[in-house]
């Protein structure tokens, strides 16, 4: 391997790399991968307007229910990361009618709805999406986390503890939930004493975000 390709592409070089694979691609599924590849380069460019039209583009036609599901989770991913949530809650509304798609696709649907519903204030709407990621996978943190800001909303503080701890306890190195938690409990300084092993339970996922972010 020679030096010069150690060196990154540019945008530019890697649009046209993309482009030019796709022009010369015959099979249909393999074409939308490298289409998906171009939304990724796109939105990490903050090129968002394109990579959105890139996703409308595959769901003219996209070749079955579990896709279209997958190319709305990824609109509305799209549509959030320029706040347009009353966009993004309608794409995965969308995705979450054709009740198809792999537990990783519709996981993401409820979650991010879930999360969605919050931003725009709608907390008990987001209740039941994120209780519903959470039944499809139980091991995955953050809709733990958007059901306690869910909670929180609410004026439920003790159950939106309880939520941003199981977060935390799942996922040490993310530090969202501890966050939430810390900020949490200085607006409501009765939180520790309506939770069971507040303190502890604290405690151990300080030590646990520490020594998983290099910290110890």
């Amino acid at each position: 391997m020679t030096d010069d390709e150690h060196i990154p592409l540019t945008f530019e070089e890697a649009e046209g790399h993309l482009r030019r694979q796709i022009a010369r691609c015959e099979d249909r599924a393999t074409r939308e991968a490298l289409t998906l590849d171009r939304v990724v380069l796109y939105s990490r460019a903050g090129h968002h307007a394109e990579a959105r039209q890139l996703v409308r583009e595959l769901l003219r036609t996209p070749a079955n229910p579990a896709d279209e599901a997958r190319y709305l989770l990824n609109l509305g991913q799209l549509q959030e990361q320029t706040e347009d949530f009353q966009d993004a809650r309608d794409s995965y509304l969308r995705g979450l009618t054709l009740d198809a798609g792999e537990a990783g696709v519709r996981y993401l649907l409820n979650n991010n709805l879930g999360y969605t519903l919050n931003q725009l204030g709608e907390y008990e709407a987001a209740q039941a999406y994120c209780i519903k990621a959470i039944e499809i996978d139980p091991a995955r943190h953050n809709a733990w986390k958007n059901l306690g800001a869910s909670f929180e909303g609410q004026g439920r503080p003790a159950a939106a503890a309880g939520m941003y701890l199981k977060a935390a306890e799942l996922h040490p190195r993310d530090p969202r939930a501890l966050c939430h938690l810390v900020e949490l409990v200085a607006q409501h300084p009765e939180v520790p004493a309506e939770v069971a092993d507040f303190d502890q339970r604290l405690d151990h996922c300080r030590r646990r975000a520490e020594a998983a972010n290099g910290n110890a």
